[in-house]
């Protein structure tokens, strides 16, 4: 992949530049322009007027640059997003594996109260469970 390093002066000529203005990447990536470079800039801090604060077109300059992996043609948006995907994975499978412990308490709660002479319509109402639920519970089915 061959690209041109985006400076932070360059920036700061596209954004007060011609309405045509753009920079150009490299064969590889498609050119900045005016409006790329105001939605860069919605990210970082402005003054009251827009424009980027002096610190911050380093920042710009180092998004268009890839200085985080792959930045400049979106995919460090995919790995945050895959980063995201195996979090919540994690997440739904720790979730799923407590639920399915709470649920064998709650179903041996259920088997002692009805052992325990529970009738099966208020196991089921305590439980929130229809009585044909609590008899299937009861009797190890499904």
């Amino acid at each position: 992949m061959t690209t041109t390093t985006v400076t932070p002066d360059q920036l700061r000529t596209l954004w007060t530049g011609p309405a045509v203005g753009r920079i150009d990447r490299g064969p590889d990536l498609p050119p900045v322009t005016q409006d790329d470079l105001a939605t860069l800039a919605s990210g970082v801090n402005t003054d009251h007027d827009g424009l980027p604060l002096p610190d911050q077109w380093e920042v710009l300059a180092d998004h268009l640059n890839g200085a985080k992996a792959g930045s400049t043609d979106g995919s460090w948006r995919q790995e945050e997003a895959l980063e995201e995907v195996e979090k919540a994975t994690r997440a739904a499978r720790q979730a799923a594996r407590s639920l399915d412990r709470e649920a064998q308490h709650q179903h041996a709660a259920i088997r002692t109260a009805v052992a325990c002479g529970v009738p099966v319509s208020r196991a089921a109402q305590a439980a929130g469970l229809t009585a044909a639920r609590v008899y299937q519970i009861r009797d190890g089915r499904r």
